[in-house]
């Protein structure tokens, strides 16, 4: 029953208690020496909180063990292998192993393809996730495409996760510059969740604040961008851990509005809590980088913070540089910029004197 309530948490985001629940139910499976097989749901499930809360290698390592029990026990072409393997490839994208995480999504496919009956627009999905980090929006568009006419095809029709590839292709959109189209699609979501979990539901809040993130990456910094992130906050915040990037992300997205209204110290105060987090190890430098360096422009506007600044702009460099894609490239060559103009202005040397006139 505690793996069932814990799975059943995990489906509403409530991972907090989801991991509480589903740590209990291994640990009764595990001190009775209940089957393997049977253990696989709860620790599938156990996996999947992990991951969504940043702790990547406990994840993987549950993953491994899912697919190696599934395999044994099922056999190579069943729906179970398929999905194992689609949720080790999302551990393996979780943690910026693309190669594997390609390998993986693209072996899950295969499977599903030849199993019976596993659903394959998860595993399809994976593989326009994983374009969009390498920052080829035109293939991810095209495999998000597919997956949803997949999830359409293979899942029921109020099947919720047909909204999650519909946000997908969204947010694809979106990274490649087509904001109209982006929203367009973010509220078609809206609308679908509205129908299936009602509008006060965290899933359906989770998808409005897609859509204003959406609106904030296109450049709208307005109230309304801002109110809706603080409408969603008190309830993301009532269900997930402090560190889930569906708080972590609009937090700095927020702040970042805030910096743009000249409300410094409301930005700070969220960046700050932002930063607290993305200090440890769960985090891809990236992720660190582009947080300090939003935290070291708004310190930079409190003068006894401005060696705090230069150091977190220091941090940033290092981590774009460690990071090493056009993204974080874009992103020093921003930082640079910001740093040129607030350098001291170059003193300017006193001209020198022509000698005088020689007497005629």
């Amino acid at each position: 029953m505690r793996g069932l309530l814990g799975r059943l948490l995990l489906a509403s985001q409530d991972l907090v208690r989801a991991e509480d629940e589903l740590r209990r139910a291994v640990t009764v499976f595990e001190a009775i020496g209940a089957p393997e097989h049977v253990q696989l749901a709860s620790k599938s499930a156990l996996a999947s909180a992990l991951t969504d809360t940043h702790r990547g290698d406990e994840a993987l390592e549950l993953k491994r063990w899912g697919l190696a029990v599934a395999t044994r026990d099922f056999g190579p072409r069943h729906s179970e292998v398929a999905g194992a393997a689609t949720r080790l490839a999302n551990s393996y994208l979780s943690l910026g192993r693309l190669d594997e995480a390609t390998a993986w999504f693209l072996a899950a496919i295969t499977i599903a393809d030849i199993s019976d009956g596993a659903p394959s627009c998860y595993a399809r999905g994976g593989i326009a996730r994983t374009l969009a980090y390498r920052e080829q929006f035109d293939a991810a568009v095209s495999w998000a495409h597919e997956s949803r006419a997949r999830a359409e095809l293979e899942l029921a029709a109020d099947h919720p996760d047909i909204i999650h590839e519909i946000m997908l292709e969204a947010s694809i959109e979106s990274f490649r510059g087509n904001t109209d189209r982006a929203a367009m699609l973010a509220r078609e979501a809206i609308d679908a969740s509205e129908r299936i979990h009602g509008p006060d539901a965290i899933a359906t809040v989770t998808h409005r604040v897609g859509l204003a993130d959406i609106l904030y990456v296109g450049g709208n910094m307005g109230t309304g961008v801002a109110e809706e992130y603080l409408r969603a906050l008190p309830v993301l915040r009532a269900h997930l851990p402090p560190e889930h990037f569906l708080i972590l992300v609009p937090e700095q997205n927020l702040a970042e509005i805030y910096a743009h209204q000249r409300r410094f110290v409301d930005a700070r105060a969220l960046l700050e809590n932002v930063w607290s987090w993305r200090t440890t190890e769960q985090f891809l430098p990236a992720q660190r980088g582009v947080t300090a360096m939003a935290l070291a422009q708004v310190l930079w506007e409190f003068p006894d913070q401005r060696a705090r600044a230069r150091a977190l702009a220091a941090q940033a460099e290092a981590s774009f540089l460690a990071a090493g894609t056009d993204e974080t490239r874009g992103y020093l060559r921003t930082l640079r910029g910001w740093l040129a103009t607030i350098e001291d202005p170059p003193r300017r040397q006193p001209r020198s004197r022509a000698p005088p006139p020689a007497s005629q």
